[in-house]
């Protein structure tokens, strides 16, 4: 770490003595020059307000002359002392406790205490407090700047000034809501932050170190002023510096030329802007971005600091707003990290479950499914996926992947493959997932994880697919949500649903939906698929109410493509004008069609 550099006492013309840290004269992390500290010095003695600095171990190392005169004493007798010096007995120790509280919260305090001056007098200073830190948001000094409003509140001009700037504060601040987007939130949150006087520009940064910082809102009194546009990036370095700073507490940076980052100073100072006061917006432990206002007053960041209460009235209402959005935002961008690394690492593998004719048990199909290394929900899974706009993505890593492990799978079945709406409609993307079939027919299943918004759409850019390509609905029978979906889509496979399936050997009322379901399918020549069968009870009957093809453990778990190398499988059959894939086998057609309801009763 380097060497931090040594503090240097000068004297001022009131006999006080100031001994700034690193840190104190600007605000920032980086020293002031010797003109600079002069200037500031000169200021604060010139000063109305009165102004008391100690160091972080809470002792006086400068009053100003304004100070002086308030309090009676000389300055000479408060360098070293604690400030409770001048404590008048009249508040509790809870009080001084809860300005402590807010100190370590929020960085600063603004009220009103009851000092007794060197004559024993009493007198009511209204103050602001602030703690003031170094780069790496160690505490580095105490800043107390007020003035005595004892028996003058309703005249003293500064006093008036402030109160009406207050109200108007407090009235922007009630008016202010969200938006309909992040964007438009964060823009009225920076109007509200234009209403504090002396504020040029104001801007609301969101980000992480991992994602990097954006500008989400901003607004200045004129467009000259404008430094980094709404929507850009901030750099790397900078914001890099503003989270990791943001951790600690507001601050105050001032626009000098010779500042580390000059090139992003000079454009501060080429747009005539002097100081900016930053404030974090914190969710939880969570730095989410910061807010931050700027000031083209001449001199010094003392003004940014006197607003500082008001901007964090801002922030704690900017915070309720944005939060749910970011936090949102946030977990999407963890997602979609998860799902980038499993994708980059290949921390899943494809296995298979076949499709069988009920009589003989012959593979007419293989489904193909994935399995994550570590993932207990994959239906979860994929809905996240989804939700952080890497679903069609990580589908056709996986389509990829399942077509060429299903090489060694024995030849003629199909290959079925899940995808959701949104991969059907990215043709070109699917269309690469498949190019490795070899000859192998295509099954999509289509899920139905996610609404379809235009079936004619979704129909068309499934005909644009090249090669045996037909569709199936999966889970058919779990609402009337997915009959629309088989209305709409006319599928060539219709899947049942495991939970109609389930106990139907024994429940009338699941084999009548059965039926239903297999007529409605042999009046639009799709072919119905039971799927989780997994007795021989249920297969039987199943085949004996006119089901021809199956899906579940009776004849297989889902397993490696060369686990199944032996299994029987039926030679596929091509009907004119259709896909070459195999069929229900059958030498009369009109055998698909279902026998009437009172089968199922005579048996």
């Amino acid at each position: 770490m380097p060497e931090q550099p040594q503090p240097t006492s000068v004297r001022v013309g009131s006999g006080s003595r100031l001994a700034p840290s690193p840190a104190l004269a600007d605000g920032s992390a980086t020293p002031p020059t010797d003109a600079g500290r002069e200037m500031l010095i000169a200021a604060l003695d010139g000063t109305s307000d009165s102004v008391l600095i100690t160091d972080q171990d809470v002792r006086i190392t400068y009053v100003n002359p304004s100070f002086v005169k308030m309090s009676g004493y000389r300055a000479e007798d408060l360098i070293g002392q604690n400030p409770r010096i001048l404590a008048s007995r009249l508040h509790s120790a809870e009080y001084f406790a809860r300005i402590w509280r807010a100190l370590d919260d929020t960085g600063m305090w603004t009220g009103e205490v009851v000092n007794e001056r060197a004559d024993g007098g009493l007198y009511l200073e209204q103050r602001t407090i602030t703690r003031v830190c170094d780069a790496m948001g160690k505490v580095t000094a105490y800043v107390a700047i007020g003035w005595d409003v004892t028996g003058r509140r309703d005249t003293r001009p500064p006093l008036v000034a402030m109160d009406r700037e207050r109200d108007e504060i407090t009235d922007a601040i009630a008016r202010l809501s969200a938006g309909a987007t992040v964007a438009e939130t964060a823009t009225r949150i920076a109007e509200t932050l234009l209403s504090i006087a002396g504020i040029e520009t104001a801007g609301v940064l969101l980000g992480s170190v991992a994602d990097g910082m954006c500008v989400v809102g901003g607004a200045a009194r004129s467009p000259v002023f404008q430094v980094v546009g709404i929507g850009q990036e901030v750099p790397i370095e900078r914001a890099r510096h503003l989270l990791e700073r943001a951790a600690h507490g507001p601050w105050v940076e001032a626009w000098t030329p010779d500042r580390d980052d000059v090139s992003y100073a000079s454009a501060m100072v080429a747009n005539g802007l002097n100081a900016s006061l930053f404030v974090p917006l914190v969710n939880g432990t969570t730095v989410m971005g910061v807010l931050a206002v700027s000031t083209r007053q001449e001199g010094d960041t003392m003004s940014l600091v006197a607003h500082m209460s008001s901007v964090l009235e801002i922030a704690l209402v900017a915070r309720t707003l944005l939060a749910p959005v970011i936090s949102t935002q946030a977990a999407l961008a963890e997602t979609r990290r998860r799902i980038e690394s499993i994708i980059a690492t290949g921390g899943f593998r494809s296995v298979f479950q076949p499709i069988v004719q009920l009589g003989t048990g012959a593979a007419v199909g293989f489904e193909a499914l994935a399995r994550f290394d570590g993932a207990g929900d994959r239906v979860g899974l994929f809905a996240d996926a989804h939700r952080a706009g890497v679903g069609p993505i990580l589908e056709a890593e996986l389509a990829q992947a399942a077509v060429a492990a299903s090489h060694a799978l024995p030849d003629g079945p199909w290959l079925s493959i899940n995808v959701s709406p949104a991969l059907a409609l990215d043709t070109e993307r699917l269309a690469a997932a498949l190019s490795d079939r070899r000859g192998r027919s295509i099954v999509l299943e289509i899920t139905e994880s996610q609404p379809v918004a235009d079936y004619a759409a979704l129909q068309a850019a499934i005909g644009r697919l090249d090669g045996d390509i037909l569709v199936a609905v999966d889970d058919e029978g779990a609402g009337a949500a997915n009959l629309f979906h088989l209305v709409e889509l006319r599928p060539q496979f219709v899947k049942m649903d495991r939970s109609l399936v389930r106990g139907i050997d024994g429940d009338i009322t699941r084999q009548a939906l059965a039926v239903g379901l297999l007529h409605f399918g042999a009046a639009t020549e799709c072919q119905v698929i039971a799927e989780g069968v997994e007795t021989e009870a249920e297969s039987r009957r199943l085949a004996a109410l006119g089901m021809r093809l199956g899906q579940g453990y009776l004849w297989g778990r889902p397993m490696a493509a060369p686990s199944f190398r032996d299994f029987p499988v039926v030679t596929p059959l091509r009907r004119p004008g259709a896909a070459h894939v195999p069929i229900a086998s059958t030498t009369d057609p009109g055998a698909r069609v279902p026998r009437h309801l009172a089968l199922i009763q005579a048996s």
